[in-house]
């Protein structure tokens, strides 16, 4: 075999080691297929097929959002566009402790409001009731689901409309795992993984 086809071979070993390792994500997958390219293993490709392969990974990807601190994953961070003149929105998100240990959702910070705060909905007799929490349990070996209805981040006081298409950050706060920012994007809800 030639030094071009063990090169070769090895980028693409390596690539697809690295795939069965961690959990695939668009960032990672795109960092590999740079490194591949750019050692030269594959000379031959032209760009076109290049951008090809890129666009067929985001689209087999489905443009999933994952983020990980300490044992704890947030998947698909989103919220609903808002109209120009909303004083509210909110953010949704699963929240995956099936490696870890027992956690606490503490507090969440953004910029785009004066205001962040941990909601649920509960029923009060026949009326359905947004209420503030202090915290969220977050038990192991469990995965939450923020939602309409449900549990989620309020934003309270918009400085501007949730405009769709766009993204921002949210820094969620835990007390066992510490910090973690995720990109919150701004469109419908995105399908279940």
């Amino acid at each position: 075999m030639s030094k071009f086809g063990i090169t070769r071979r090895l980028a693409w070993e390596n690539a697809r080691s690295s795939a069965n390792d961690m959990k695939p994500n668009l960032l990672s997958i795109l960092r590999s297929i740079q490194k591949t390219f750019l050692c030269g293993a594959f000379p031959e490709m032209n760009h076109r097929l290049l951008l090809l392969v890129i666009l067929s990974l985001i689209t087999a990807n489905g443009f999933a959002a994952e983020f990980t601190v300490g044992n704890l994953t947030v998947k698909n961070p989103w919220s609903r566009p808002t109209p120009p003149v909303a004083s509210a929105g909110a953010a949704y998100f699963v929240l995956d402790n099936s490696q870890g240990q027992d956690d606490r959702l503490l507090s969440a910070e953004a910029d785009i409001s004066a205001r962040v705060e941990l909601h649920t909905h509960l029923m009060d007799g026949d009326v359905m009731m947004m209420r503030k929490l202090d915290t969220i349990e977050v038990p192991a070996e469990q995965t939450i689901a923020f939602e309409p209805r449900g549990l989620h981040i309020m934003f309270i006081g918009l400085e501007g409309p949730l405009v769709e298409g766009e993204t921002f950050p949210l820094t969620l706060n835990f007390e066992q795992a510490g910090a973690v920012t995720v990109e919150v994007a701004i469109g419908q809800q995105p399908n279940a993984k």
